[in-house]
């Protein structure tokens, strides 16, 4: 199950946008010949910008970012950069534009287990100077076909955070939309016996308002 829900408003000078989103899944696990569903994903995220406009091009954007996954690399990242934005393209049919700037983030790995009965033991948070950047794409392929990507990066001495979100949608009518969405979310620090990388494939209906 996943959702997402997101609010934007722009004025004359500002820029303003919230993105929440939700993941939880169960997956089948068997031991000993015994079928169970176990879940394998659990993940709350929230986003928020605010961008200060020199012209039509140009931005001076600030963002924070806080995630919670129970089954990543780090529990829990907490992310607040400031950053210029451009705006390469600006059509009806085409948008493309960049991001980047200096910002500080805060990590926390998951829980470790120890002793016998297991003990849970939370590891300290830890904190680092990091380069963010973020590029957003989209094309307007038909009159009702959508193609977005959405690249987003956090770099600093404890971990690379990469996270590539390519959606293509297809509009009902004003309000609703079919849209599938493949997201792929990489840390260059893990723990042993832990994936780096996370692969999501979604199909979702989409209602604007």
């Amino acid at each position: 199950l996943n959702a997402k829900l997101g609010f934007t408003r722009e004025t004359e000078q500002w820029n303003l946008g919230i993105n929440l989103a939700a993941l939880r899944a169960k997956g089948e696990v068997v031991v000993n010949s015994v079928e169970s569903f176990e879940v394998n994903a659990n993940r709350y995220e929230a986003e928020t910008a605010a961008g200060y406009k020199f012209n039509d091009r140009q931005s001076l954007v600030g963002t924070f970012r806080a995630e919670r996954d129970d089954f990543a690399a780090y529990r829990d990242q907490l992310t607040l950069a400031i950053g210029y934005q451009w705006q390469v393209l600006k059509s009806d049919a085409t948008d493309l534009s960049f991001e980047g700037g200096p910002g500080y983030r805060r990590l926390r790995a998951q829980p470790l287990f120890l002793g016998t009965p297991p003990v849970e033991v939370q590891p300290d948070w830890e904190g680092d100077l990091i380069v963010r950047g973020e590029m957003k794409y989209r094309h307007q392929l038909t009159e009702t076909t959508t193609l977005t990507d959405t690249l987003l990066v956090e770099s600093g001495d404890t971990n690379t955070f990469i996270r590539n979100d390519l959606g293509i949608s297809v509009a009902i009518n004003a309000s609703l939309a079919l849209k599938a969405g493949l997201q792929h979310r990489h840390n260059t620090e893990a723990a042993p016996g832990q994936k780096k990388t996370d692969t999501l494939l979604t199909t979702n209906l989409v209602y604007n308002f």
